[in-house]
């Protein structure tokens, strides 16, 4: 949300101000008021039974599921190398209105998010190109409205939890809808629970050698290196200047983020504009076959093509 605050406020300063283009320009405001961070703005409290809960799903799952017999957790195609640097690759999509706009329509009807609607699509898309694997997936969970009181939607900081799931190989096949409507309901029930989560950084008390050791555990205690799995970090729909009359209007919008090296091979990201769903993917050079991943983004926009002209037959 912060990052579309940004957009936002850019879009108009260029609109607003006078300056020569082909010199540049340069903004200069007098000092503002740094917003309260997270933690200080009372936000759901993580107990210490919540604290035994999550490294139970953190340490005590992973070790029984590395134990039991059956598919692993899908950590990338490519071991992690100690001391890489790290090095982004990207690749983008777009969906046209016309397909997301059916999507959005069929979720409405069924009462549950497009959100859900693009999980969906990654997962049954990933099973495809990976199969026989189990999935972790994360998704940013917006903490604002958790926090008492509420944090105004106009305030820039990272006020985030996060949702993790882990299907099963066979889970990653089933229909699209009965997906979406799985992982819906799951997420709407574990929102708060996903907020406690960013207090854990609270119990790394010496600082910042506890820190940097959270993350070095993850090299050590990983198969590849790393924890795996794919985020889809998904801003939503965006309001922003289109207007081709205005000096300066937003034509098109992706957006991504750094690839992680220590968690999530892969990386999703979307934003809808104007009714365009825009997407890119993002992953460590190295940890992922890039053949596979532009098999994976195709099947996923097909994934979206398909329940979309389902749905259009169906009216």
């Amino acid at each position: 949300m912060s990052l579309t605050i940004f957009w936002q406020d850019l879009v108009r300063f260029l609109n607003e101000s006078e300056f020569a283009v082909s010199h540049g320009f340069q903004v200069k405001r007098d000092p503002g008021i740094i917003s309260v961070p997270l933690e200080d703005c009372h936000p759901p409290s993580m107990a210490w039974m919540d604290y035994l809960k999550l490294m139970w799903e953190m340490t005590g799952q992973k070790w029984w599921h590395k134990a039991a017999p059956g598919p692993s957790i899908w950590r990338g195609d490519y071991p992690a190398v100690d001391g890489e640097n790290v090095m982004t690759l990207v690749r983008m999509a777009h969906v046209e209105p016309s397909t997301w706009k059916a999507v959005i329509q069929r979720c409405k009807s069924a009462d549950i998010s497009p959100h859900a609607a693009l999980l969906a699509a990654l997962v049954l898309a990933w099973g495809q190109v990976w199969p026989g694997y189990d999935l972790e997936t994360s998704t940013p969970v917006n903490a604002r409205k958790f926090c008492e009181p509420a944090v105004p939607a106009n305030c820039m900081g990272n006020y985030t939890g996060v949702y993790e799931s882990t299907w099963s190989a066979d889970q990653c096949t089933q229909p699209f809808w009965s997906f979406a409507e799985t992982y819906h309901t799951n997420l709407q029930a574990n929102k708060a629970n996903g907020v406690k989560k960013s207090g854990l950084l609270g119990f790394l008390t010496n600082y910042p050698q506890d820190y940097c050791q959270f993350w070095y555990d993850k090299r050590k205690q990983n198969e590849f290196g790393r924890t795996g799995g794919v985020e889809l970090s998904d801003l939503g729909r965006v309001t922003m200047n289109t207007k081709t009359t205005e000096r300066w209007h937003v034509d098109k919008l992706w957006f991504c983020q750094s690839a992680q090296t220590y968690t999530t091979a892969l990386g999703v990201n979307s934003v809808t504009l104007d009714g365009h769903l825009y997407l890119t993917l993002c992953w460590h050079k190295g940890a992922v076959d890039p053949t596979k991943v532009d098999r994976f983004l195709q099947l996923m926009v097909n994934q979206l093509e398909q329940v979309a002209s389902a749905t259009t037959t169906s009216e």
